[in-house]
């Protein structure tokens, strides 16, 4: 077990209703495997969660769809990146083409669309131990306080 006390805050944001429940479930069901806390809020467009972090809500995680309504998730993580905002981003997509257009945003991982239980496993455990790295070092990285 990976016992972590510090809660990792996730924010999830694609349009598809039954994508969004899909990961929160998923990283609710590692979560509980590992013995780690985390908390999550689910968002259907890009615009809502960068507002939601312009009110100074704090992430860890971002796990990102691209073709969303209103503002994309590319647009959507460069406003968050704008902001000095130094959460993890996954991209969670079937759309590969965007790849080379991602790279300015700093993503932790790209998982595809159907999502691969094992590959978004290994995503959220590495962030796991990122997130208590950076905790431990004291360093700013993809923290939110406790």
């Amino acid at each position: 077990m990976q016992g972590n006390t510090q809660m990792i805050n996730i924010a999830i944001c694609d349009d598809d209703v039954a994508m969004t429940a899909t990961i929160e479930k998923m990283l609710y069901v590692i979560a509980k495997e590992q013995n780690i806390k985390i908390s999550s809020a689910v968002f259907f467009d890009g615009s809502t969660l960068v507002a939601n972090i312009r009110q100074g809500v704090c992430y860890d995680l971002i796990y990102l769809d691209i073709e969303m309504h209103n503002v994309n998730g590319i647009n959507a993580a460069e406003l968050i990146r704008n902001m000095e905002i130094p959460a993890l981003i996954i991209y969670v997509s079937s759309y590969e083409k965007y790849l080379k257009e991602l790279f300015s945003t700093e993503p932790f991982r790209f998982l595809s669309k159907p999502i691969i239980p094992e590959d978004f496993q290994a995503a959220f455990m590495a962030v796991n131990i990122t997130v208590r790295q950076s905790r431990q070092s004291g360093v700013a990285r993809a923290t939110c306080p406790d």
